[in-house]
């Protein structure tokens, strides 16, 4: 999709080097996830002799989803208060993250902030293509609202005359399925934890 040179892939190579560290001390409590649910205790099987999952981890997790929360949404607001929209040169590129049928997910870096972040591009000509314009205008329009330390933020979209770019939180851990495979299979108590994650966002 683009051309790379080979400073390209070194620039892809510092990009992948580098870890977005957070100051979990400093972040003021949450008393709203303190503990997981009762239920997740009271599972019967027997790796779950040993204590249950650590609420203090959970809530560390939680906590720092709030700044990255937080962080999200002053690069937000940076972004409506510039002069000018973000263009595609205002980005480092690095691995792709994902590929769908309208375009593709790269990892990427703000060149002037060096912030981190996952660049969703969609072909336009696939969009009118599939007649999926309306769909994309909701995803922009939902993806604005949502607020949730549990759901990706997206910071801005902006386009060009071929692609719509959507500049989203970087998930650094990739995809559950990925997780799973390595795996092969998740102990109750992990399953539990992600499902508890997971209805806490769809109940949002």
């Amino acid at each position: 999709m683009f051309e790379q040179t080979s400073e390209d892939q070194q620039s892809y190579t510092d990009i992948e080097s580098v870890k977005v560290s957070f100051d979990v001390a400093q972040c003021d409590g949450d008393s709203l996830y303190t503990y997981l649910p009762n239920w997740l205790n009271s599972l019967k099987d027997d790796e779950l002799q040993s204590p249950p999952m650590s609420s203090h981890i959970f809530q560390k997790y939680i906590r720092q989803s709030h700044l990255e929360t937080s962080m999200s949404n002053s690069i937000r607001k940076m972004a409506l208060n510039e002069d000018r929209l973000f263009t595609i040169d205002d980005f480092e590129f690095g691995r792709p993250l994902g590929k769908g049928a309208f375009g593709i997910v790269y990892l990427a870096r703000l060149k002037k902030t060096k912030f981190i972040c996952a660049l969703k591009i969609l072909h336009k000509s696939k969009i009118n293509e599939y007649s999926m314009a309306e769909q994309v205008k909701i995803e922009t329009e939902s993806g604005f609202k949502l607020n949730h330390p549990l759901i990706l933020t997206m910071y801005d979209v902006f386009h060009d005359e071929k692609r719509f770019y959507f500049m989203l939180e970087y998930a650094p851990h990739g995809q559950l399925y990925r997780f799973l495979q390595k795996l092969r299979r998740f102990t109750n108590r992990l399953a539990a934890s992600y499902i508890y994650q997971i209805c806490h966002a769809l109940e949002y």
